[in-house]
């Protein structure tokens, strides 16, 4: 796994995806070969309003362990009874959120929203966040105005949110007749540099 050194890190949150698209987001990130693998299936956040308070319920009363501070920091963001059996509605509100890079001292701080998937065998739910989009062509010194988004996943586990992959959007097939694709990548290859990395696992 990789973390790549953005040469324009994000100030200011995205305020143009709407509740809608980030849904759609969690779903795909939620169901992709990521998690599939790890037996991991994507839920829907409104479903699991009533979970996240039962949760918090119980490790209030189980006192001297670590609490997952997600849990309530989630729970803060519903809102309304208009949801899966009259429970809140999730806002999927961009939250500033400190992604920790593992076996390091990095710590990056970005802002995402938080998303859920649940373990097919255990039930047990595991949090993890979205960052807000980057365009990976600017960073990776494509030459190509063309803009290829990424979104940067941590999981979140008690107090903290390590950083487990960089989800981007799929790529599109190219063919042609009329033109050699593996010339085309050959030529183009010649004069493209490699974005800088550090090895973070």
């Amino acid at each position: 796994m990789y973390e790549f050194l953005l040469a324009e890190p994000h100030l200011d949150a995205d305020k143009t995806t709407d509740i809608e698209k980030k849904r759609r987001i969690c779903q795909s990130v939620g169901t992709s070969g990521f998690f599939a693998t790890t037996y991991r299936d994507a839920v829907d956040m409104d479903e699991i309003y009533l979970d996240l308070k039962s949760e918090v319920e119980k490790e209030k009363k189980h006192k001297g362990g670590t609490p997952n501070i997600y849990y309530r920091m989630i729970l803060e963001h519903y809102q309304g009874k208009s949801c899966w059996r009259g429970a809140a509605c999730y806002l999927y509100t961009t939250i500033l959120t400190t992604f920790d890079v593992h076996d390091s001292k990095v710590k990056e701080e970005e802002h995402a929203f938080a998303c859920a998937v649940r373990h097919h065998y255990t039930r047990v739910l595991i949090i993890f966040f979205i960052s807000d989009a980057y365009n990976i062509n600017t960073d990776l010194s494509m030459i190509t105005d063309r803009q290829i988004s990424a979104r940067f996943v941590c999981i979140a586990s008690l107090d903290r949110c390590n950083l487990a992959a960089l989800a981007e959007e799929s790529a599109k097939a190219f063919g042609s007749l009329e033109y050699s694709v593996e010339d085309i990548y050959l030529r183009m290859r010649r004069f493209h540099n490699m974005g800088r990395f550090t090895v973070i696992s």
